[in-house]
């Protein structure tokens, strides 16, 4: 091949590689900072923190009673942690998470998250944190749609020549300024 070169195309890959290394963030594993993963009406919270971290966590409901406190390992490669209810309690708006480790505390109050689906009139709206942004997925869909929630914290969205079936599988993801994620599910009727 004419002017094909494949010393020129490994320095290419050099020069690329090297802008990304220089342009990725400094967050190593073992000061990866903690985040929650939860999801509205599931027994359990989740989240990550440095790797084989010892992570203390405290799940109160919304009139502070205890659904769960106990201390859990962060997995050592990712830093995934998992505390069930012991007792079938549910994350649930109000629901107040604390996670600690290494002294230092992360606290999140599960915000109001919605959503519903109509195959009436195949709209997908709910409610999250005003003006906040919401992603929304739902089946076969293959990646998420960014929708911005407005002041009175409602949101709304329809896709032009998408009619939305009964028995739809649809979520609205939350994500907090700290990388807090709260997910809900719904079925369309």
């Amino acid at each position: 091949m004419p002017g094909f070169s494949f010393k020129r195309l490994l320095i290419s890959s050099v020069v690329v590689l090297a802008t990304l290394a220089v342009a990725a963030p400094s967050v190593s594993a073992a000061t990866r900072p903690t985040t929650f993963r939860l999801y509205m009406g599931q027994s359990t919270v989740s989240g990550y923190s440095s790797d084989g971290a010892s992570v203390h966590v405290v799940w109160r409901g919304v009139g502070g009673a205890l659904k769960r406190d106990a201390v859990y390992t962060a997995a050592k490669h990712g830093g995934y942690w998992e505390a069930a209810s012991s007792s079938g309690q549910v994350v649930r708006v109000g629901n107040i998470v604390k996670a600690t480790v290494n002294g230092k505390t992360h606290k999140l109050v599960v915000p109001l998250l919605r959503i519903r689906i109509s195959s009436a009139s195949d709209l997908f709206y709910g409610r999250a944190p005003a003006g906040s942004t919401i992603k929304l997925g739902w089946d076969n869909r293959g990646s998420e749609v960014s929708v911005k929630v407005g002041s009175d914290g409602h949101w709304r969205y329809s896709e032009p020549g998408f009619d939305v079936p009964s028995g739809l599988h649809a979520y609205a993801r939350w994500m907090s300024k700290g990388g807090d994620t709260v997910t809900f599910d719904q079925i369309a009727s």
